[in-house]
């Protein structure tokens, strides 16, 4: 029986491109998240109908563009983490 390239391709592409399986951690994520960004909002700032973030892409641009904003030197592995919070508990993408 031949292999199925697109398959393989599909399913290595999902578990690669997932946030745990790329190591990040979801309470390390929501300390950041607490520590840093709800001096300006609550987390109910995501559930507005009018949300910002289409795509899990989008929703690292704005996360990397806040620490940013904010001087916070995060590094990729605390963004990967915050995303990883947020799309847990809030978006699902």
């Amino acid at each position: 029986m031949p292999i199925n390239k697109s398959i393989i391709s599909a399913v290595l592409f999902a578990v690669a491109g997932s946030s745990s399986a790329m190591g990040a951690d979801l309470e390390r994520g929501k300390a950041l998240y607490e520590n840093h960004c709800q001096f300006c909002h609550s987390i109910k700032v995501h559930s507005r109908k009018q949300r910002w973030p289409q795509n899990l892409d989008d929703l690292r641009a704005i996360v990397d563009l806040w620490q940013r904003q904010q001087n916070l030197n995060w590094s990729k592995e605390d963004i990967d983490d915050v995303v990883y919070f947020l799309n847990t508990t809030q978006y699902n993408y």
